[in-house]
C-alpha cells in the first residue's frame, strides 16, 4: 500500500481523500500509511489537517 501511495505522489501532491479514491481503498487505511511515510521521512505535508496535501520528498521518486 505504501509503495502505491509513493507511486501516486511521484505524479504530484494529493490529499488523503484523493489518494483513497485513486487507489480504491478506505480513507482511514490511507491516513495510517501516510502517517508512517511521514514518520519515515519519505513524505511531507502542508496545510491544515483537513485537506492537508502530501508531497513526496525529492530524491525518493
Amino acid at each position: 500500500m505504501r509503495l502505491r501511495i509513493v507511486e501516486l505522489l511521484a505524479k504530484g501532491p494529493a490529499n488523503a481523500n484523493q489518494i483513497a479514491e485513486a487507489l480504491g481503498v478506505n480513507y482511514r487505511t490511507v491516513r495510517h500509511h501516510l502517517e508512517l511515510l511521514v514518520e519515515s521521512g519519505l513524505v511531507m505535508t502542508e496545510g491544515p489537517r483537513y485537506g492537508q496535501l502530501y508531497y513526496l520528498i525529492e530524491g525518493h521518486a
